[in-house]
């Protein structure tokens, strides 16, 4: 336990001091306005976000960690977090106008609208907010504390070299995306349970 917490504190402390500095080199660097936009997408994101876990995420945990039927419930959860959050990526497209007008200036700086950026990451938490919510049930929870520190450190690098090759606003934001990849790739290689074919009831239960 105290190695555990040890890891966890200077992966938490190593994170934190490398998201301070990208943030003064992204400021510095990008601009007011550039940043500005970054960080408006990334709010709007997390209230995107919001709404593929409203608590199916703990319940996912709370039923894996009783140690029956995990593969079941694992796969109810992850059908249940992948419709909800497939029915989000479907109202921001009809929204789009009215979410392109909010974040007004991403247009300038990417060829790529913004409804895109949203939908490919909304569908990488699709896989990693599962993930993450196995590996607490399963009790790996040293595993699953390390996750998110590392999960700041591997976007702000991504960030760093994109942004240093001159991609701006888009490296920031595909930074962002593959530092989301790097976690759940880590966090699958040490979950052990798989998924199986859920009955109505393990629905019903989440």
């Amino acid at each position: 336990i105290g190695q555990t917490s040890l890891i966890v504190f200077i992966s938490k402390l190593l994170g934190s001091i490398l998201g301070f500095i990208a943030t003064v080199y992204f400021a510095r660097f990008l601009g007011a306005e550039i940043y500005g936009i970054y960080a408006v997408f990334i709010a709007l994101l997390a209230w995107l976000k919001v709404g593929g876990k409203v608590g199916i995420n703990k319940s996912v945990k709370k039923r894996i960690s009783e140690g029956e039927e995990q593969g079941q419930y694992l796969a109810a959860g992850t059908l249940m977090i992948a419709t909800l959050l497939i029915g989000v990526v479907i109202l921001t497209s009809v929204m789009s106008p009215y979410i392109e007008a909010y974040i007004s200036g991403f247009k300038d700086y990417s060829p790529i609208s913004v409804i895109w950026f949203l939908a490919a990451i909304l569908t990488l938490y699709v896989v990693y907010i599962p993930i993450k919510s196995t590996l607490h049930g399963e009790g790996q929870v040293h595993i699953a504390g390390i996750l998110n520190p590392v999960e700041v450190i591997s976007k702000s690098l991504f960030q760093i070299v994109l942004v240093f090759l001159g991609f701006s606003l888009v490296g920031m934001i595909v930074g962002y995306a593959a530092g989301v990849v790097v976690v759940a790739a880590i966090g699958l290689a040490f979950v052990t349970v798989r998924p199986r074919l859920p009955e109505p009831r393990h629905f019903r239960s989440i």
